[in-house]
């Protein structure tokens, strides 16, 4: 399974996120993209499903082309932890992943999932990310902090799961913000 996004640009009430944004994640592989808050990570991720339209560029899933037609029959294929989690509906992160994990989705977003837990709880996240890429699922996560991020990732990943990088900011310029 491969998801794709080739020069997206994305928008949000007339003001430009980012543009030019370019990357893969292929089965068994980790992509985090890292961003300020309110840089676009979430929206990425939902035009990444096919829910919000991307103002240029092409997004695939294994070479079909994301398109308001294929979106629903292609998130069939897709698992997804929002960053906006109700806490009276939900335990914790971790159940929220765990239930994606045994839903045995090709391609899972997981947003913001290692922001504001504790140690325990990262590395519990961290151990059934490490699950999904061992069974060859395609990982996208988000984190506002790529410092923290990468902290997390070298903490936890144990030399075992290689992450790729996409830091939203390199994709913005003052003209857009």
């Amino acid at each position: 399974m491969k998801l794709e996004l080739k020069d997206g640009s994305l928008s949000l009430n007339g003001r430009r996120l980012f543009e030019g944004l370019s990357f893969v994640v292929r089965s068994g592989e980790v992509v985090c993209v890292a961003g300020g808050k309110g840089s676009g990570k979430t929206l990425l991720l939902r035009a990444l499903m096919g829910m919000w339209p991307i103002d240029a560029g092409v997004a695939s899933v294994d070479g079909a082309a994301l398109t308001p037609l294929s979106a629903p029959y292609l998130r069939r294929l897709m698992g997804y932890v929002p960053q906006d989690r109700p806490a009276e509906l939900f335990d914790n992160v971790a159940t929220l992943v765990s239930d994606v994990l045994e839903r045995e989705c090709p391609i899972v977003f997981l947003d913001e999932v290692l922001t504001d837990q504790d140690e325990r709880e990262r590395q519990r996240i961290m151990q059934m990310v490490r699950h999904m890429v061992d069974k060859g699922v395609a990982v996208v996560l988000t984190c506002s902090d790529v410092d923290r991020l990468v902290s997390h990732v070298q903490g936890l990943s144990d030399g075992q799961m290689e992450f790729k990088f996409v830091e939203l900011w390199k994709y913005q310029s003052s003209a857009f913000v």
